[in-house]
């Protein structure tokens, strides 16, 4: 078991800030999708998953997509990856008229829940989906509707929050920036590989129709496929506290090392006894304490 150095709550915040372990200059990884799907309103009980572009947005006469996307990022880095910048590129192949369709956000919503690619291609249609298949109407033909068509921005199908998106125009490269939120998704599925369901792409205008972006998929040609474009540092083993701040009423406490999990503890005063402060931590790496615990003395032991 590793621990942390005794550190006292608040009176050490600057002496734990210098206390940093060594991380390794930062590695680029690019990943193409490992799945990836629409799921269309005008075709409701069709699935795409073999189609050679996804879709998004809304067609001229109102109608939805939404693409899903998803790439297998725990099985790619190493041990011990931290994320520090996560881009993804997209390449939009055909886009109505801009004076029919103007420019339109795009956001990535994290998936919250299990899907399939499917096989079906077909144009731009896709075909009849079959069992376990996603369409518009069903999660999986046969078993799990959507709790709404096309899924449902509710936090328990897709996030309700964007985690970073892009104004998409004519045809092009398009690279969807990162950002904090971008980062902690994949940051999560490399602690979690069961929870990464990927991405929804979804226009913020879908209501308003003629938004629609064809994009290239994974089974384009390899110049149109997305791109997953990850840099990273391999943390050091040792638990050092790297981070320590005041934030939204609450402690944000962030430290490095390769552990799977880790236990954030507490006490009172120095020679009492480490009881446990709230539930494992997984390797984010961070936590969040409220500022009105009363304990003293904090520290971070590896599982």
């Amino acid at each position: 078991m590793k621990t942390t150095p005794l550190f006292r709550r608040v009176p050490l915040v600057t002496a734990l800030l210098a206390s940093v372990a060594f991380i390794s200059e930062g590695a680029t990884l690019q990943l193409t999708p490992s799945r990836d799907t629409s799921l269309m309103e005008t075709v409701p009980d069709n699935n795409t998953g073999a189609m050679v572009n996804l879709v998004s947005g809304s067609v001229a006469n109102g109608k939805k997509t939404r693409a899903l996307i998803r790439f297998d990022v725990s099985g790619a880095l190493p041990d011990g990856a931290v994320i520090e910048s996560a881009t993804l590129k997209l390449t939009v192949l055909k886009a109505p008229p801009g004076t029919v369709s103007p420019a339109s956000r795009f956001g990535l919503h994290r998936v919250l829940v299990d899907w399939i690619e499917g096989s079906k291609g077909g144009g731009n249609t896709g075909g009849r989906g079959t069992d376990g298949e996603p369409t518009w109407t069903m999660r999986s033909v046969g078993s799990e509707p959507w709790s709404g068509p096309g899924g449902a921005l509710d936090d328990v199908e897709f996030a309700s929050a964007v985690s970073s998106d892009i104004e998409m125009d004519l045809p092009g490269d398009y690279t969807i920036e990162s950002t904090a939120a971008l980062v902690a998704d994949v940051q999560s599925w490399i602690c979690r590989p069961d929870s990464n369901f990927g991405w929804v792409l979804v226009s913020n205008r879908e209501e308003a129709g003629a938004t629609a972006r064809r994009l290239g998929s994974k089974e384009s040609t390899p110049d149109q496929v997305p791109t997953l474009t990850l840099t990273y540092s391999i943390s050091s083993p040792e638990i050092r506290i790297t981070k320590l701040e005041l934030n939204e009423g609450s402690l944000v406490l962030g430290w490095t090392g390769n552990a799977s999990e880790y236990q954030l503890q507490q006490r009172s005063s120095i020679d009492g006894p480490w009881t446990d402060l709230g539930a494992p931590v997984g390797c984010e790496r961070t936590t969040r304490i409220p500022t009105s615990e009363r304990a003293a003395f904090l520290r971070v032991v590896s599982r």
